[in-house]
């Protein structure tokens, strides 16, 4: 998601590079069944005793759906991808 990268740009150099990124990063769309597989991660996520942000749960929801690997170096990817 974009709101998610550029939420971490804190600095000119960080924007060019999120701006670099997006021209090559693909849009994937949003649709009916993310968000349902969204919604299902959270519960699984709480029952299980895992807190995530509802950003992470859709980004994680957005790859899954469109089968595209998810590059991070955040653990709740890892956490979410058990679930």
């Amino acid at each position: 998601m974009r709101l998610d990268l550029w939420a971490g740009a804190r600095s000119d150099h960080d924007r060019k590079l999120r701006r670099d990124y997006e021209q090559v990063l693909p849009d994937l769309a949003i649709t009916d069944q993310v968000w349902a597989l969204a919604c299902d991660l959270g519960d699984r996520a709480r029952r299980a005793g895992i807190s995530v942000g509802a950003g992470d749960l859709l980004i994680a929801a957005c790859a899954r759906v469109h089968r595209a690997e998810l590059e991070h170096a955040d653990a709740n990817f890892d956490l979410l991808s058990s679930l």
